[in-house]
């Protein structure tokens, strides 16, 4: 009795270990967006890493990033595709554009509009009418 006791305890502590390791290990991968605020269009590191943490529609994920450095006014492309686990759930893409849209023109500088090119439709978002909505400068 005494060695399934050694033994239980001894997976029980080997287990706790593990588990407290991987919470730690979880909470340190994860980025926090706002460490990026100052960015720049041209930082592709940072846009990606702010991009990711934006959410997504039900079932769509981002699949690629366009940055538009080329000619004033600089902005991006953010283009969406389903998932394999698309659900069938109404989406409102105008309230998720501007929720992103938001999050990307107070963090990155120079951006001054963003097209999302959802699976089902398109929407592009300049940081002056978005300013004027919100009646602040973001």
């Amino acid at each position: 009795m005494i060695k399934i006791m050694k033994h239980f305890v001894i997976m029980a502590f080997t287990l706790l270990v593990f588990t407290g390791c991987n919470t730690d290990q979880a909470k340190v991968t994860q980025e926090d967006v706002f460490s990026y605020k100052n960015s720049y269009v041209g930082d592709n590191g940072a846009v990606g890493s702010i991009t990711k943490a934006l959410p997504s529609p039900a079932g769509e994920h981002v699949s690629s990033l366009e940055l538009q450095t080329k000619v004033l006014p600089y902005g991006l492309i953010l283009n969406y595709e389903h998932t394999d686990s698309a659900e069938m759930v109404e989406i409102n893409y105008e309230e998720t554009g501007l929720f992103n849209a938001t999050y990307l023109f107070c963090l990155i500088q120079n951006v001054e509009w963003v097209q999302f090119n959802f699976a089902e439709k398109q929407i592009r978002v300049n940081r002056e009418e978005l300013q004027k909505w919100y009646g602040k400068d973001l």
